[in-house]
């Protein structure tokens, strides 16, 4: 890939892909005291005094088109506290029986198993709307995502090499 990116402005990281094919634990057993998970759906956008509300609607647009045709094709699952998005995990590139992971704790709530609890809750409403498997892409830098991911039961399949290529005008 450098080589064909030779004379081109290139960043590149080391990433990592795990895979889920199974249920291994239940999201019960590991959310924090204090928080709801709740699907993401109409009715929770509806309420416009969540706080984070307009971060999480950047992130279902982040691969489709719209509010909506998420909503008609991708899932996701979210973690409240009062009247605060914690967290959330939607699902990215839905396709024959697969999907990858997106998630977010919000900073405020990091540290405190919400991610693994919300990825669990995700596998679950996966695997029980035939979903086969779930892929979960990370910066190698990134160990907190990694730990996450093996801790709601992925295997680490690969390391890669992840490019951008600037293209000036």
């Amino acid at each position: 890939m450098e080589a064909l990116l030779l004379d081109k402005e290139i960043i590149h990281a080391d990433r990592e892909y795990y895979t889920c094919k199974t249920l291994k634990q239940k999201w019960q057993d590991v959310m924090p005291t204090g928080f709801q998970l709740q699907m993401v759906d109409a009715a929770l956008l509806a309420n416009t005094n969540l706080k984070h509300l307009d971060t999480l609607k950047e992130e279902m647009i982040s691969e489709r088109p719209s509010v909506d045709d998420f909503l008609a094709k991708s899932f996701g699952v979210c973690a409240i506290h009062e009247n605060e998005l914690a967290g959330w995990c939607l699902s990215e590139y839905n396709a024959d029986g697969r999907c990858e992971i997106g998630i977010e704790t919000t900073s405020e709530f990091r540290q405190r198993g919400i991610a693994t609890a919300l990825t669990l809750a995700f596998l679950e409403h996966a695997f029980s709307h035939g979903i086969n498997e779930v892929g979960w892409h990370c910066f190698k830098r990134n160990e907190s995502s990694a730990k996450t991911a093996l801790k709601a039961g992925f295997d680490k399949v690969r390391d890669y090499k992840y490019y951008i290529c600037l293209v000036k005008p």
